[in-house]
């Protein structure tokens, strides 16, 4: 269900931003609640990947709606659902979090967190050793982003 989740999230954010209703927003907003009422589990809650890819989409459709307050608490909610949080994890989290200061147009804060992560990937593996990184900020994003696998944006 999560995964089937995450898939519709981003494509609504990708594809079908300007097509999507209130009442579909107002669901995914309930979207822990509602689905825990149809498993007849209270309080249920998202947690473990992808949560933290859903609760980055629903971040992003949030700061589309221009609704910071929500935002904020998506990403208090995207930094919380993780039972486990290693290397890739780590990754994961610092690419959404720079892919919600680009749509910010935050690119001081983005550029700060891309060099990081750069930093971080040669640290945790090998390979990244061998790779040209870009210094510029925008060219480092798109770099960064062209290394991350689909399923982990």
């Amino acid at each position: 269900m999560k995964y089937a989740l995450y898939i519709f999230v981003r494509a609504l954010f990708t594809f079908r931003l300007s097509e999507m209703t209130d009442s579909l927003w107002k669901e995914l907003q309930n979207v822990e609640k509602n689905f825990g009422e149809k498993i007849k589990i209270k309080d249920w809650k998202l947690n473990a990947h992808p949560s933290e890819l859903i609760f980055k989409y629903l971040r992003l459709i949030s700061l589309s709606k221009e609704n910071e307050e929500l935002e904020k608490y998506y990403k208090k909610r995207m930094e919380s659902c993780l039972i486990y949080y290693g290397k890739i994890k780590k990754i994961i989290c610092d690419f959404a979090e720079m892919e919600i200061l680009n749509y910010k147009d935050d690119k001081l804060k983005r550029n700060e967190i891309s060099k990081k992560l750069c930093l971080d990937m040669i640290k945790f593996y090998d390979q990244f050793k061998s790779y040209n990184i870009p210094n510029d900020g925008d060219k480092r994003y798109v770099w960064l982003r062209d290394m991350i696998t689909f399923m982990y944006r």
